[in-house]
C-alpha cells in the first residue's frame, strides 16, 4: 500500500510540475526515424510519448505527452 500511495503522489506531482525523461531516451528519440518514442517518466514511471516538435525549427526540441 505504501509503494502504491508513493507512486500515486509522484504521478500527481509530475502531472503538476512536469514529467521527466532520461538523457538516453532523449538521444534515442532523435536517432529514430518515426519521430516519436514510447517511454516512461523516470520519477513516477507513468507511460509517456516523446515526440519531436514538428512546429519548431530548432534541433533537439521535443514534446512530452502522457500516453492514454
Amino acid at each position: 500500500m505504501g509503494q502504491f500511495l508513493f507512486s500515486s503522489l509522484q504521478q500527481i506531482n509530475c502531472t503538476l510540475s512536469g514529467h521527466d525523461v532520461s538523457v538516453e531516451d532523449e538521444k534515442s528519440l532523435f536517432k529514430c526515424q518515426e519521430g516519436y518514442l514510447n517511454t516512461k517518466c523516470v520519477r513516477c514511471d507513468y507511460p509517456l510519448i516523446l515526440r519531436i516538435d514538428p512546429t519548431d525549427t530548432e534541433e533537439y526540441t521535443y514534446m512530452i505527452l502522457e500516453k492514454n
